[in-house]
């Protein structure tokens, strides 16, 4: 006949592997995704803040109302043009000469507008080869922040994983692990417990080291 008390001990200790193993798997799942159950536990704040709020007073609202006038006035514009003048009756030399004023005047507004507009085309080739570095750096930059997050990510899951797969270990087969000779079960059981208790450290010290470094 069996010893009641290995039976209560093996019946205790089943109890224990279950609810150690959800406790691990619930604090496994927090340290695989700490953004999701830092949102989770922003929104429980806000909405538990809400519904308190809604059983307070409403504080008396003052409206303000602002009026103002602007006035814009613009002052008028004077354009003046000088050209050579021309006049049919004036004698032909004359007239000559004032034609070639004329050209010369064009002559010179022309090189000038030439002379701007190459300007204006090498300082937006120089700005679009600016942008161009700056967007491949940007890239660059992009990249490399996708290369860490993915790092940082992996880490996340390398230090949570072991953690749920402990507890759903020890939740799984209780009962097996239970009737483990030697006490097996109960080194399993803190064993597990103790994964928890350093990953979670570990988590803990990594979200402060990160809170410290300044971003790029």
């Amino acid at each position: 006949m069996s010893d009641p008390s290995v039976l209560t001990e093996a019946a205790v200790l089943t109890q224990v592997n279950k609810w150690v193993g959800v406790i691990i798997a619930l604090i496994g799942a927090l340290i695989a995704a700490p953004d999701g159950a830092r949102l989770l536990f922003q929104s429980s704040a806000t909405w538990i803040r809400a519904q308190v709020s809604r059983f307070r007073k409403p504080s008396p609202q003052t409206t303000k109302v602002v009026s103002g006038t602007a006035n814009m006035s613009l002052p008028g514009l004077t354009a003046t043009v000088s050209a050579h003048a021309w006049r049919p009756n004036d004698p032909i030399d004359d007239r000559i000469e004032a034609l070639r004023a004329h050209l010369s005047d064009l002559g010179g507004r022309l090189n000038q507008t030439a002379q701007e507009v190459r300007q204006e085309r090498t300082a937006r080739k120089e700005a679009l080869a600016e942008l161009s570095r700056t967007f491949q750096e940007k890239l660059d930059e992009l990249h490399q922040l996708l290369k860490e997050k993915d790092r940082k990510t992996a880490t996340i899951d390398a230090r949570g994983l072991p953690v749920i797969g402990t507890g759903i270990f020890l939740n799984g087969v209780p009962e097996a692990l239970a009737g483990l000779p030697l006490r097996i079960g109960w080194f399993l059981a803190f064993g597990g417990f103790a994964i928890m208790i350093v990953a979670l450290m570990g988590a803990i010290q990594a979200h402060r080291a990160a809170s410290r470094t300044p971003p790029v």
